[in-house]
């Protein structure tokens, strides 16, 4: 969780300078750092925790103040195979000093659709992975569904062959949420065939 943010401010995992920022760094300029690993949510209890925790970070040419870093996170219920019934997220502004408490986001919360001429099925949005998109200057999120089957006692049942599509949402910054999230919509072929299994998670 901690290498993503390293990673956008120009550190490698091993803690040292990129090439890419060494390029901007010579002589006496030479960046002084400290590396403080820190854990800034936990949780783990009663059959949950949380887990695909990945940050992305909003620069501060776009916030007009300090930069804002933003991590989601699945709900995983240990129940069942990824059983993803929500996700949380949280922010801080001052690079980690402090964070907001994780909220359990509703406009990525899981929904009930029409999946193969079966009608609700829970299908959840999983495996997120925030960049931010420099040319629209927005903080885009990228993800993929999970669809579930109905097992017994009304838990949810994860089926490996069901169809699985890239979703995807933006963060609104003045409202401080992120978007319902959004199917990726791929062109069909010529003979009408279409993409079945299109996950994008955890890129």
């Amino acid at each position: 969780m901690m290498r993503s943010v390293a990673a956008s401010l120009g550190f490698s995992a091993s803690g040292f300078l990129s090439r890419q920022a060494m390029a901007f760094v010579s002589g006496s300029d030479r960046l002084s750092y400290e590396v403080d690993l820190t854990s800034p949510a936990k949780y783990s209890e009663n059959g949950e925790s949380w887990v695909h925790a990945r940050s992305g970070m909003i620069p501060a040419t776009t916030t007009g103040g300090s930069p804002s870093v933003l991590i989601t996170m699945n709900i995983m219920q240990s129940k069942g195979s990824d059983v993803f019934p929500g996700v949380v997220s949280m922010r801080t502004d001052n690079l980690g000093k402090t964070w907001t408490k994780p909220v359990l986001d509703r406009n990525l919360a899981p929904r009930l659709e029409t999946v193969e001429d079966k009608p609700l099925l829970p299908v959840a949005a999983s495996d997120f992975y925030p960049l931010f998109h420099a040319k629209s200057g927005l903080l885009l999120n990228i993800g993929h569904t999970v669809t579930y089957g109905r097992g017994d006692r009304d838990q949810w049942l994860y089926r490996t062959y069901r169809e699985r599509h890239t979703v995807w949402t933006v963060y609104d910054i003045k409202r401080s949420s992120w978007h319902p999230w959004q199917r990726m919509i791929l062109p069909r072929s010529n003979r009408g065939e279409y993409f079945y299994h299109t996950g994008a998670g955890s890129v």
